[in-house]
C-alpha cells in the first residue's frame, strides 16, 4: 500500500501547475528597457519548459507606499515604478530556479510569485480602462439610475 501511494506522489509532482507573478521594475529604467526585461523573464521562463497564459506589459503607476531595494550597497527609495505580471504553467521543481534569479536582478524593486487558477486573470486599472474605452456601454452611468429608482421605491413604502 505504501509503494502505491509513493507513486501517486510521484505522479502528482511532475504535474504542471499554473503560477503568476506580479512585479515592479525600478522607474530608472526607459519603457522599451522595461519590455525588454518582461520579454527576458518569458524566455527564462520558457526555458523551464514552462507555457503562457497571459501577460500584462509593464507600465509605469505610482506605488501605494514607497520601497526601499537595495542596489549596489545603497538603499534606493522609489514611489514610481513598471508594473507588469505574466501568469504560466510550470512544473513546481523547476519554479525555484526562476525565482532565485529574478530575486537576483537589481532592477526589480519587488516580486510576488503565487499559484492561480487559469481561467481568472487580474485586471489592473490601465486593463479595465482600456476596455472601458473600447466599449461604447462603459459611458452609461446605470447605477445612478438603479439608485433612484430604489430611493423612489423607498419612499413610497415609507408614505403608505
Amino acid at each position: 500500500m505504501n509503494k502505491e501511494n509513493e507513486t501517486i506522489v510521484d505522479s502528482e509532482e511532475s504535474i504542471k501547475r499554473v503560477y503568476e507573478v506580479s512585479y515592479i521594475l525600478v522607474p530608472t529604467i526607459s519603457e522599451d528597457s522595461a519590455t525588454a526585461k518582461a520579454e527576458a523573464f518569458k524566455k527564462s521562463i520558457a526555458d523551464l519548459d514552462a507555457s503562457f497564459i497571459s501577460e500584462e506589459t509593464p507600465y509605469m503607476r505610482d506605488l501605494a507606499y514607497e520601497m526601499v531595494r537595495v542596489i549596489k550597497n545603497a538603499n534606493n527609495r522609489f514611489d514610481t515604478g513598471y508594473f507588469g505580471w505574466v501568469k504560466f504553467e510550470i512544473d513546481p521543481k523547476n519554479l525555484a530556479s526562476f525565482e532565485k534569479a529574478i530575486k537576483l536582478d537589481e532592477e526589480v524593486i519587488r516580486y510576488l510569485v503565487v499559484k492561480a487558477d487559469r481561467d481568472i486573470n487580474v485586471y489592473t486599472k490601465k486593463s479595465m480602462q482600456a476596455k472601458s474605452i473600447e466599449s461604447d456601454e462603459a459611458n452609461i452611468d446605470t447605477a445612478n439610475q438603479d439608485a433612484k429608482t430604489e430611493v423612489k421605491s423607498d419612499a413610497v413604502e415609507v408614505v403608505a
